[in-house]
């Protein structure tokens, strides 16, 4: 499993400009927050959903073609007595994300999963459509490096805002 900081450093390597954007103001904000602590199985989950910006209306995707996406965040600490007792560490609790997004979907999804970061059930198997380079297009996270998308990562600012996690 991996931290958010460290899902962080990944977006930064495959995806810059997920970041870059959380600060253009065309994010949309986040209809609803719901945060809930399990001490049974050490996690604290926050629950989330952000309308879509519109910018990309052509999804073939049904999660995405609502035009809501919805986003959730585990953190899971080391023992239950840390929970309700302290704030989510986005450097030092273990993490599982997921975003019903298509960038999440095509960019890190799998690979969010192959090291336990990828939070829920499976994603459907996604099926290539077109020839690799030189004739189609290049892979989307060639590295195969875990990461996260804009909509999580505007989350997690938001929680760091609120003071819901440190």
């Amino acid at each position: 499993m991996a931290t958010i900081l460290n899902l962080l450093r990944g977006t930064k390597r495959v995806l810059p400009v997920a970041l870059d954007r959380l600060g253009d103001g065309k994010n949309s904000p986040i209809k609803q927050v719901r945060v809930q602590e399990f001490k049974s199985i050490k996690t604290v989950q926050v629950l989330a959903t952000q309308q879509s910006s519109g910018r990309y209306p052509k999804s073939k995707r049904p999660q995405a073609k609502s035009g809501f996406y919805n986003q959730q965040i585990k953190f899971v600490y080391e023992n239950r007595e840390e929970v309700g007792n302290r704030l989510p560490s986005l450097s030092a609790d273990k993490a599982k994300i997921r975003c019903t997004c298509d960038a999440y979907y095509y960019y890190f999804w799998w690979y969010n999963k192959k090291v336990d970061a990828h939070s829920g059930t499976k994603f459907p198997k996604y099926i290539r459509k077109t020839p690799l380079p030189p004739e189609g297009y290049p892979e989307k996270n060639p590295q195969k490096i875990p990461g996260m998308c804009k909509h999580l990562a505007f989350l997690v600012r938001e929680l760091r805002r609120a003071g819901v996690v440190k």
